[in-house]
């Protein structure tokens, strides 16, 4: 365990097992179902992508996340706030990529230590964008992907960190989007990607069939007020991994084999302290699941935390 510090009022720490398996207590507890998940058509290019994600309405996108996500607030901004200190990571003239309608990233999560008035802000989705500059007019919110970052013209030429808040995970052109963040890095500035929400299919089906497992892959599923069957863990070799787990194979995987970029962080990172009201057990953050009244009176956030470094 990589013990990190006590921020606001929780301990942080990383490469510890969590202490509440959340989704085996969902199984338990009759929260997911046995799903069957087949390979999903994949878009033919990136522009095919960014034309699919600038459609999506923002109710289904990031909005959709807010709510658990706000009951956890403090929890997410110290684990952020201690990778900050713990590899002095720069405080201005940032770019974050797929922010979102809510720019948590910036505005929730990182406001104690960053100069927001330096931070660019970009994102495909039209709406995403609007809100996002409702919700802070004096924000630099630009439309623009990161997988063609050079076209949005209002970034800086170069910068020394790129973030993003569970982004990354939407693409299914991982290596290009590392090449573009790359190439916007100057020699020595850092990626930062924080993974707090359940990823797209797509990820964790990459990263299943680059273990060998074939299609149709066997899931526990979550099941939305929409009908819909939201893969929280899948059956592997190794036994049941989640999704956030197999994001944080593919994710730190494809940063070893980007040429000019260092992993320095791919783990999962625990924010923990004892509950306000032991009486009323404690609770459990994971990928956007949030679970109440656990008898153990402690409150614990996971999240996959990834850092890089350019070095050519």
């Amino acid at each position: 365990m990589n013990y990190f510090g006590q921020y606001n009022g929780y301990e942080i720490a990383s490469g510890a097992k969590a202490l509440h398996d959340v989704p085996q207590i969902c199984i338990d507890i009759g929260q997911l179902t046995r799903a069957s998940v087949a390979v999903e058509r994949y878009p033919r290019d990136a522009r095919e992508e960014e034309m699919d994600i600038a459609r999506q309405r923002i109710s289904v996108a990031s909005l959709t996340f807010e709510n658990n996500r706000l009951k956890v607030e403090q929890a997410l901004q110290g684990i952020a706030c201690s990778v900050f200190d713990r590899y002095d990571l720069p405080r201005s003239g940032g770019i974050d990529i797929g922010s979102g309608a809510t720019g948590a990233m910036v505005h929730q999560f990182l406001k104690p230590l960053i100069d927001r008035s330096t931070w660019s802000e970009i994102d495909v989705n039209p709406q995403a964008v609007a809100e996002n500059k409702r919700r802070h007019p004096n924000a630099k919110v630009f439309a623009g992907s990161y997988l063609h970052l050079d076209q949005t013209r209002e970034l800086p030429a170069q910068t020394n960190i790129v973030t993003g808040l569970s982004s990354l995970d939407a693409t299914q052109f991982v290596p290009q989007a590392l090449g573009e963040i790359r190439k916007k890095l100057q020699i020595g500035g850092f990626l930062l990607h924080i993974q707090d929400v359940r990823p797209g299919l797509g990820t964790p089906i990459r990263e299943l069939q680059h273990m060998g497992v074939a299609s149709p892959f066997r899931a526990y599923a979550l099941r939305s007020n929409a009908n819909i069957e939201e893969p929280l863990v899948y059956q592997t070799p190794e036994g049941l991994l989640s999704v956030g787990e197999l994001f944080r194979r593919n994710l730190g995987r494809l940063i070893e084999q980007q040429h000019g970029l260092r992993l320095l962080v791919s783990d999962w990172f625990l924010a923990l302290r004892r509950a306000p009201d032991p009486s009323q057990g404690g609770s459990a953050y994971y990928m956007n699941v949030h679970l109440r009244g656990i008898p153990d009176p402690i409150d614990e956030v996971s999240v996959v935390v990834t850092l890089a470094q350019r070095v050519a």
